[in-house]
Parts: C-alpha cells; sequence; structure tokens
C-alpha cells in the first residue's frame, strides 16, 4: 500500500521545472495496531527508497530540455519519529545519478 501511494504522488512544480517519482526501489518494514485502555495506538517501523526525476527547460533555445535524477532512502521512519525536533530524526540518505 506504501508503495502504491508513493508511486502515485503528483508531479510537483518547482522553480522552472518539475519533481516526479520515477520508480519506488523498496519499501521494508512492519506496522501494527494495539489497545491500551480502550484507544487504539499504532506503531510502525518502515525504510523506503524513491528513485525521482528533475526535468527543466534550459536558459536558452539551444540548451532544450534538461534532465537530473536521483534517489532518496528515508530508514529507521518510526512512529517516533519527529519532523519538527532532533529529538528522534528519520534517516535520510540522498544521492544523485551522474549523467
Amino acid at each position: 500500500l506504501i508503495k502504491t501511494c508513493i508511486a502515485k504522488t503528483p508531479s510537483i512544480k518547482v522553480s522552472n521545472g518539475v519533481v516526479s517519482v520515477a520508480v519506488v526501489e523498496k519499501v521494508e518494514g512492519d506496522a501494527s495496531m494495539f489497545q491500551v485502555r480502550g484507544q487504539p495506538r499504532h506503531t510502525w517501523d518502515i525504510s523506503f527508497k524513491v528513485k525521482w526525476t528533475y526535468q527543466w527547460m534550459g536558459a536558452n533555445f539551444e540548451e532544450g530540455p534538461q534532465r537530473a535524477e536521483g534517489a532518496i532512502a528515508v530508514c529507521e521512519f518510526t512512529d517516533a519519529t519527529t519532523l519538527t525536533s532532533e529529538k528522534s530524526p528519520p534517516i535520510v540518505k540522498k544521492s544523485w545519478t551522474d549523467k
């Protein structure tokens, strides 16, 4: 389900180009739900890797369309992960593909 949701992410306009998800290479992990004092609680530990592309028009007509590619891997994304503090951030690895 996560792989499908990530793959269906729409393209995003950035500056003078568009960033798109090219392929979701890997999704691993598990999730569960349990009850604590009658209240549902969710827990998960997920890792995934996404390849992306960025396409834009060159500065002049002779340059034509340009393209860059790379990948983002998110590791150890858990229910304890915080995105707004340094307490428990996810591990994010970024890479560019040379052309």
